[in-house]
């Protein structure tokens, strides 16, 4: 910083004095502590006029310090005033100097262009010839080269033949370039120069052929001066492209080899792990040895690889296709080569160094890797459903013979262990959901390994559409056989009618223990409820990353999808009604072929005329009537203790909510489902009892009520469609006799809250007399029930 400078930042650092003082306000706020005393009692002037004084020589102080500051700087600023003035009187004088050079020199310039003087004219001639001569040299050098070329190109041919045969090639390239360049001096159009030209490029490829096997050779070797030298051969000569293939060819030998004559008539699998270790080997002598020494740094042996990928024979692209090879399959093989990919990227890395040979190659080795993938990730969405349909299938076999075992060792004519059949079953088809929920997950780990997060909505129609729908009617069916196999059994061991309708305690034919072993199989469609959680914590744990092979993951982080278990839930539910309703329906067939409800024999005629009564029900219709009316007792205990089993989706349960006697059910309407934080973070145990999504309140009352109202109307039902039309087609029943009986059996559903509309139309059709019928209206929707047209068909 120059003195002038630095005074300058002196004078801007002082306050500025700008505004004016306002003395009387900075008077009076001096006296104010004087007038406090004044308004207190103390008025001595002495005090105010020593106060004042005191003032006074503060200010003094005050002055003289700003005054001492004033002086200092105004010193400063006058010894820096004169050097910065000298300063500049030295830069003015400087630039006055140059200023007169340059237009001595310009002056000199012109008179040599222009010359005034007679004796400098002479001297500008002069210089003039000195460049005509030097342009008249340079075309004569140039004459005599061109015919030094004309002269020598008679021996050109044997001169690059002989540099040949001894394996001079340094110099036969050297030549062709000089010859070359000779022809550039005549006319393109000349028919000599396109003779010579024809001949330099033949024996350019003489040059080459017999320059490769020296090329390979040193590869070979290790040789890595000679590998330079013949590169810089090739080079000469434009030959560039031999080299860099040369030098692939040489190096990916042993790999392209083994793959073409080994490798590929393997197993695909096996095939591709020894390619990846074949690769493996080369690329670590490459990377340590060929590199370093020749082409600039590890990461140029990424040409290397890119050349191996690209040069497969087979073909790699087609490869996977032309096997036929399977999605898992496919997987499989990606995830090999991914990790060989993880152990070529560390070898690849390292810094660079200036090049002796340069190949000017792709390094793009990824792309032709993925080149054989882009099929599968392209078609992913259907190869996955078909493959989720395969894997499923395959499972088929193995559960048969399983099942199978369990019918065999169970299902024994004489006192069959059901209750151990369905324990084992319940066993068996937990194992079928854990199976689906390993299929699924199997799905999902395909699907990132293919496609790295981009198929998520291909797998999840998948699993909604291929297997969860498969799981749900191999579970129904199963569930569905037991109940067939169960009620053929009740039929075969059932008593004798006449001793069913005579006992009085239907209960001790119920086999409780049957039901409360078989309870649980109502949880079934609650695990089966809980599978696509188990995919949601995949895809929500699955820790987003760059994929070695196919680069950022994608950002699809929600699954939805659709789980309808209503097949299974209403297969469990109608096999839990077949268990407890085994003693009811067995009633209802000794009912119906015992013949109670046949017309008595003819009485015989006497004089005494005997009144006739209304008709009372038979004694096994009130056997089963106290049985119905005694079963609430008997069910409470047993859902009270399976309460969470028997409340799940309790409102599906057929006729649970039917008053007027549809024998159809609403299915629940299914939407795809999107798992909350609190669904994918909890326990799987708590996230099976969090699913039970029941329309009602689970208490004891209200399934008890549900789980009554559909026994009574399901047993009711079977006798309606089943039992009845039977009877009224058996000729000489008692109709009076049969129609007590239905009406005693409708005032009992009505105590169970489960009346039913159609047996109400069997009780008033029954009580008909042939009159009666006859008379009743042909529009009436009693004469169109079924119930009429089955006891008055003829009308």
């Amino acid at each position: 910083m120059t003195e002038a400078q630095r005074v300058k930042a002196l004078l801007e650092s002082l306050p500025s004095v700008s505004a004016p003082i306002d003395r009387v306000a900075w008077l009076n706020n001096a006296l104010a502590t004087q007038v406090t005393h004044t308004e207190t009692g103390d008025s001595s002037p002495s005090l105010a006029l020593a106060h004042l004084q005191t003032l006074q020589e503060d200010v003094i102080a005050a002055t003289t310090q700003v005054s001492t500051q004033i002086n200092s700087l105004i010193q400063a600023a006058t010894a820096a005033v004169p050097k910065a003035t000298q300063q500049s009187a030295r830069v003015t004088e400087e630039v006055t100097s140059l200023q007169a050079e340059m237009h001595a020199l310009q002056l000199t310039y012109h008179e040599l262009c222009v010359p005034a003087n007679p004796d400098k004219v002479a001297v500008s001639t002069a210089l003039a010839h000195v460049y005509d001569l030097a342009q008249v040299k340079a075309r004569m050098q140039r004459t005599r080269d061109m015919l030094q070329a004309i002269d020598s190109w008679p021996l050109f041919e044997a001169d690059i033949q002989s540099y040949v045969r001894d394996a001079e090639y340094e110099h036969a390239a050297q030549r062709l370039v000089d010859a070359t360049q000779s022809l550039s001096h005549f006319d393109a159009n000349d028919p000599h120069v396109a003779t010579q030209q024809s001949l330099i490029a033949k024996l350019v490829q003489q040059l080459v052929d017999a320059a490769s096997p020296a090329l390979a050779d040193a590869i070979t070797a290790r040789d890595m001066d000679r590998i330079c030298s013949m590169a810089q051969v090739c080079d000469l000569v434009h030959e560039e492209e031999r080299v860099r293939t040369i030098y692939f060819q040489t190096r990916a030998a042993s790999v392209l080899s083994a793959w073409n004559d080994r490798l590929s008539s393997l197993d695909t699998l096996e095939a591709i792990s020894h390619l990846c270790t074949h690769i493996t080997e080369l690329l670590t002598e490459e990377t340590s040895v060929y590199a370093p020494a020749l082409l600039g740094g590890a990461p140029y042996a990424a040409e290397l690889l890119t050349y191996i990928w690209h040069h497969l024979e087979p073909a790699w692209p087609p490869y996977l296709q032309q096997r036929d090879t399977a999605l898992p399959d496919v997987v499989n093989a990606m995830q090999r080569i991914r990790t060989a990919a993880t152990t070529w990227t560390t070898q690849l890395k390292g810094s660079l160094s200036t090049p002796r040979l340069r190949l000017d190659a792709s390094r793009d080795w990824r792309d032709a890797i993925l080149l054989a993938f882009v099929p599968y990730q392209t078609q992913y969405g259907s190869l996955e459903h078909a493959c989720l349909q395969r894997a499923w299938a395959d499972t088929q076999s193995a559960l048969a013979a399983r099942v199978d075992r369990i019918w065999v060792d169970t299902l024994a004519k004489d006192e069959a262990p059901w209750s151990n059949c369905a324990t084992q079953l319940l066993t068996c088809l937990h194992d079928q959901v854990a199976l689906a929920e390993h299929v699924q997950a199997d799905a999902l780990h395909r699907m990132y390994a293919l496609t790295n997060g981009d198929g998520l909505p291909a797998v999840a129609s998948g699993l909604s559409e291929a297997l969860y729908p498969a799981l749900n009617r191999r579970l129904a069916s199963i569930l569905d056989t037991l109940r067939t196999r169960y009620r053929q059994h009740a039929h075969t061991s059932a008593p004798p009618p006449a001793d069913i309708l005579a006992s009085d305690d239907m209960e001790e034919r119920h086999d409780w223990q049957l039901v409360r072993a078989a309870a649980p199989l109502l949880g079934v469609a609650k695990a089966v409820e809980t599978v696509p959680l188990g995919a949601a914590r995949i895809v929500t744990s699955h820790t987003r990353a760059d994929d070695v092979l196919l680069g950022p993951s994608a950002l699809l982080t929600q699954l939805e999808c659709d789980m309808d278990n209503d097949l299974v839930l209403q297969a469990a539910q109608r096999l839990l009604l077949e268990f407890i309703l085994t003693a009811f329906r067995q009633h209802l067939e000794a009912y119906g072929s015992h013949g109670a409800w046949s017309a008595p024999p003819a009485a015989v005629e006497t004089r005494v005329r005997v009144p006739s009564f209304s008709r009372s029900p038979t004694e096994g219709m009130v056997h089963l009537g106290e049985a119905l009316l005694n079963l609430p007792r008997l069910l409470e205990a047993l859902i009270e203790h399976e309460l969470s089993h028997f409340a799940y989706h309790v409102d599906m349960l057929p006729y649970a909510h039917d008053d007027e006697g549809a024998t159809t059910r609403s299915a629940r309407k299914s939407t795809p489902r999107s798992f909350s934080f609190h669904d994918l973070t909890q326990t799987p145990a708590a996230a099976a009892e969090s699913t039970t999504s029941t329309t009602l309140s689970s208490s004891l009352d209200q399934v008890l009520s549900l789980w009554l109202r559909s026994l009574t109307r399901t047993l009711l039902v079977s006798f309606e469609q089943d039992t009845l039309p039977m009877i009224v087609r058996t000729p000489g029943y008692d109709r009076a006799q049969l129609a007590a009986d239905v009406e005693y059996l409708g005032t009992m559903a009505s105590a169970l809250t489960a009346s039913s509309p159609l047996l109400r139309e069997w009780a008033e059709v029954l009580q008909m007399s042939a009159d009666e019928a006859a008379a009743l209206p042909t529009g009436s929707l009693l004469r169109a029930s079924a119930a009429f047209q089955a006891v008055w068909p003829s009308m």
